[in-house]
Parts: structure tokens; C-alpha cells; sequence
């Protein structure tokens, strides 16, 4: 057991401290299962011919930009009429705020075949898909997500992806949940115990 709580602590230093719970694990696969399947036939991905697949993400007019703003709405109504609003805010929100867990298996090695591969697609195409559902709704817990996320990148190396600090601190403003001022002061000062107790008490306030 001692050998089991030491590997748990490693694995959560560096990829955060949620990173070992289920039911993240689970909403984060639900996402990704529900949402994966419908954007491989809207964006035609088993029709694309083998190296060209960057051009579904270059928008390079205007009407290549309406398609995609077409398909990523779509893909969107489809994912919340599926789980269900609440259930798909649920899950795109463990889906966007902890790439660290997913975007490894979407990111095949060597720096040409990664800008150039399926795989490369689908993960920035996910990412889009779970912020789109996120600004049509937003869980309760959204605040305290946030706020995990943010405590969960100024602590641990292993999560410096996309959403990062910035991104994430301009969702906390533009939220109307309640008061931060606690979490951004903390965070200001690199006060890590108080900005997780901030963190961790907007979660228990929304359970």
C-alpha cells in the first residue's frame, strides 16, 4: 500500500492532482466516445487522403471558414442532444481542462507527420468541440474546475498545454459564479495551500 500511495503522489505531481480520479477519467472518455465519431463524419475524415488532413484545420477563405464554423456548430448540437446538457457540460469540461490526460495519444512522434496526421486533427478538433459545448453551458462547478486547473498549472510540469493560465483566467472573469478574489490573490502570491483551499472550497460549494 505504501508503494501504491507513493506512485499515486508521483503521477499526480505531474499531471495533476485530479488526474487519478474516476470519475474525471470517465466523463473524459464519455466526451471523447460521444464526441469523436460524430466529427469523423462531419468533417469526412475517412475520405481524406493521407497527408492532407492540415487542411481541414487551414481556413484559408471565407467560405472554407463558414464550413467549419457549420460543421463545429453542428458537431456541437449533436454531442448536447446526445448526453444531454448537463451530462455534456459535465464531461467537455474534464475533457478541455486537462489535455494533459488525452492529447498524448493524439500526438504521433516526429515533428512532420504530427502536423500532417489524422490523429493531430482529431485532438484539436475535440478541443474545439468541448470549448463550443462550454460556451453553450457551463457545468455548476465550472469555477471550481477552473480554479483546480489553474492551481493544477502553476504546481505540476507534466500540464503546460492548452487550456493554460491565461485562458483559464479570462473564463474565471467572464463567469458569473461568485467571488474569486481568494484564488487570484493566492495564485498571485504563490500561495499554493491557500489557492487550493479556495479551489477546493468552491467544489464543495457546488456539490
Amino acid at each position: 500500500m505504501a508503494h501504491q500511495s507513493f506512485a499515486l503522489t508521483e503521477l499526480q505531481s505531474l499531471l495533476g492532482p485530479d488526474s487519478t480520479e474516476d470519475a474525471l477519467w470517465h466523463d473524459l472518455r464519455r466526451f471523447e466516445q460521444t464526441a469523436l465519431p460524430i466529427i469523423t463524419t462531419l468533417w469526412q475524415l475517412d475520405t481524406v487522403q493521407d497527408g492532407t488532413y492540415w487542411q481541414l484545420l487551414h481556413l484559408h477563405d471565407a467560405a472554407s471558414q463558414a464550413q467549419h464554423t457549420e460543421r463545429l456548430s453542428e458537431t456541437t448540437r449533436q454531442v448536447l442532444s446526445t448526453l444531454g446538457t448537463d451530462a455534456a457540460s459535465r464531461c467537455a469540461a474534464a475533457f478541455f481542462l486537462n489535455p494533459q490526460l488525452w492529447q498524448p495519444a493524439y500526438a504521433p512522434l516526429g515533428p512532420y507527420y504530427y502536423a500532417h496526421s489524422r490523429s493531430n486533427v482529431q485532438g484539436q478538433l475535440l478541443h474545439q468541440v468541448a470549448e463550443a459545448c462550454l460556451q453553450s453551458h457551463t457545468p455548476p462547478d465550472w469555477i471550481a474546475r477552473l480554479a483546480r486547473r489553474m492551481v493544477t498549472l502553476c504546481r505540476s510540469p507534466g500540464v503546460m498545454t492548452q487550456s493554460n493560465l491565461a485562458s483559464c483566467i479570462g473564463y474565471l472573469l467572464a463567469a458569473d459564479h461568485g467571488p474569486i478574489a481568494e484564488l487570484l490573490d493566492a495564485l498571485t502570491l504563490g500561495d499554493w495551500r491557500t489557492a487550493w483551499e479556495a479551489a477546493s472550497w468552491r467544489r464543495s460549494s457546488c456539490q
